[in-house]
């Protein structure tokens, strides 16, 4: 979306995205557990908060190729052409641009989930040795 539709917000997003890489695994576990300890969302010491930091950590992974992929395809070319066709906003992202920036997805996700297996740190201090 912010590709497409507001190139202008993509500086900020890409610097937002990018603050995991400043953040150690030991102060973002510390900082995480002193947030979901007490109050409404109780998640210390549960699967669900390790779910939640690692969504966290794999951002700007996910990001990057995701955006490189959007704009080697000139996705806003492709989706001006495929509603020049006929076709909603929805169903040019469904049929025109996923199937173009799939290999850039899967790329991203390989190597979040790869990314992941070398944060012990985070997962031990974060939950312990239960999972």
């Amino acid at each position: 979306v912010v590709s497409v539709y507001f190139p202008r917000w993509e500086r900020m997003l890409q610097a937002v995205v990018m603050l995991p890489y400043a953040v150690p695994p030991v102060v973002a576990a510390v900082g995480l557990i002193k947030i979901y300890s007490s109050g409404p969302i109780a998640l210390s010491g549960t699967l669900w908060l390790l779910i939640a930091a690692y969504f966290v950590a794999i951002l700007p992974y996910m990001y990057q190729g995701i955006r490189n992929s959007m704009r080697t395809v000139d996705a806003v070319s492709l989706i001006d052409a495929a509603e020049l066709l006929g076709a909603t906003k929805l169903k040019a992202f469904r049929l025109v641009i996923f199937p173009n920036i799939l290999p850039g997805v899967l790329v991203s996700t390989l190597l979040s989930f790869s990314i992941l297996f070398g944060e012990f740190v985070l997962t031990n201090l974060l939950i312990g040795g239960h999972f």
